[in-house]
């Protein structure tokens, strides 16, 4: 279970089961193209092009201490084109993400500090997790290449829409 208390996975679904269950006519959340999950920072891209970044940063009263005095949380959202978009999921592909195994590093009941990637793209779905931790493997190339486009792609996104003063 992730930082947010619920998979990469159920973010995928469109539409809630409740609201299927219901018999109503869901208005269902945009569908989730790109997850990244990881504790402290997430990134998600949905279907209308909306580009969302998460970030926990603990700050300490006293620099030698090991808990911190809060925690605080920081949101940006940015529209991106369709081009943009396409242009993340073309560097996903490239990094060599689908080649990848379902899991890395440690046992999913072992301690460990998951990172999570999922892509939706056409009629695809992939997940990755990858459990670091100092007992188990490391994660693979591939994985961190997904990771740092993912992260990059968003900076960059994010630091364009400050420079032109946008919401």
């Amino acid at each position: 279970m992730n930082w947010f208390g619920c998979t990469a996975a159920a973010l995928l679904a469109a539409v809630p089961a409740a609201a299927a269950a219901s018999g109503s006519r869901p208005t269902a959340a945009p569908a989730v193209i790109v997850v990244y999950d990881a504790p402290f920072h997430r990134v998600e891209l949905t279907e209308d092009l909306r580009l969302t970044e998460i970030k926990d940063e603990a700050e300490y009263a006293n620099p030698v201490s090991a808990s911190p005095s809060r925690t605080v949380t920081s949101e940006r959202s940015v529209s991106i084109t369709a081009e943009q978009a396409a242009e993340l999921l073309r560097r996903i592909r490239e990094s060599g993400f689908h080649e990848l195994k379902d899991a890395y590093g440690a046992g999913p009941q072992e301690r460990s500090y998951p990172s999570v990637i999922a892509v939706r793209e056409g009629g695809r779905e992939k997940q990755v997790v990858c459990r670091s931790s100092p007992a188990a493997e490391e994660c693979p190339a591939a994985f961190a290449k997904a990771e740092r486009e993912i992260i990059e792609f968003t900076q960059q996104a994010v630091q364009h829409k400050n420079q032109k003063g946008g919401k």
